[in-house]
């Protein structure tokens, strides 16, 4: 699993393919910054990651509706299993790159 230590290294792995650059930037951005610092996302994000799509569904704004096919197939190819699959996992997942002093 590829671990990066930028948000620039993350943010890039949504312009590989097609299909990945459906997700919105904003959704882009709050998973990059929960890979790399553990910053805890809103509640569609953290539904997704959770793999509770009931939630993410009633949580999702029209664009992440639309890209929520997108978004899963992102999450199987780029989010290790310690990040998602539940929301305690969530919820412990501090990153991969600390703060300085952390």
């Amino acid at each position: 699993m590829i671990k990066y230590t930028s948000i620039d290294g993350w943010l890039r792995t949504f312009e590989i393919h097609e299909e990945f650059r459906s997700i919105p930037r904003s959704t882009r951005e709050a998973l990059s910054l929960y890979l790399l610092h553990g910053c805890r996302p809103g509640s569609f994000t953290s539904a997704v990651l959770a793999h509770d799509l009931v939630n993410a569904y009633k949580f999702a704004d029209e664009e992440n509706v639309e890209a929520l096919r997108s978004l899963v197939a992102w999450m199987h190819r780029y989010v290790p299993a310690e990040a998602c699959g539940s929301y305690d996992r969530v919820r412990r997942f501090k990153g991969y790159v600390l703060e300085e002093g952390e």
